[in-house]
């Protein structure tokens, strides 16, 4: 009699702010007839944390592995996570990505200024002045503005 273990063997986590932690659960089900024991390890050093190192699953009992990831820098993360057992494995590793940025909003101008204020200069009653800009917003909030005229 053997375990059989089934699982998920990729994890997307999506885009994470940098310095914010993010936590998955993994479903890691033993389909098989007898308990099984699954090691796991990674080279990810400290911003990926895997709780337990070590679980044992008996025989058609699902449980949860968590992942915690936290960057440190912007830029994509792939990683995998080891998985060393007796049991019959779907696969060997559960490989991870994840895509790290700065979430920020401003608005440039024309010339690709960041910029909070436009100067429209000197106008006179009925003249029309135009200003392009953009609203850059990489966050995954939505963006509300106001806009204000001064006279004189």
């Amino acid at each position: 009699m053997e375990s059989q273990i089934l699982f998920e063997p990729f994890i997307d986590m999506g885009f994470l702010k940098i310095g914010k932690e993010h936590e998955e659960k993994i479903a890691i089900k033993n389909n098989g007839k007898a308990v099984g024991t699954i090691e796991f390890s990674h080279d990810h050093g400290p911003i990926l944390v895997v709780e337990p190192k070590i679980l044992k699953i008996s025989p058609q009992e699902e449980t949860f592995l968590k992942v915690k990831y936290k960057p440190t820098e912007a830029g994509i993360f792939k990683g995998s996570i080891k998985l060393k057992s007796e049991a019959i494995l779907v696969k060997d590793s559960i490989d991870i990505h994840a895509t790290s940025v700065d979430h920020s909003r401003y608005i440039i101008d024309d010339k690709n200024n960041q910029t909070n204020s436009f100067d429209f200069g000197t106008m006179f009653v009925g003249e029309e002045s135009v200003l392009k800009a953009f609203v850059v917003n990489n966050s995954p909030k939505k963006m509300m503005f106001k806009t204000f005229f001064r006279k004189g």
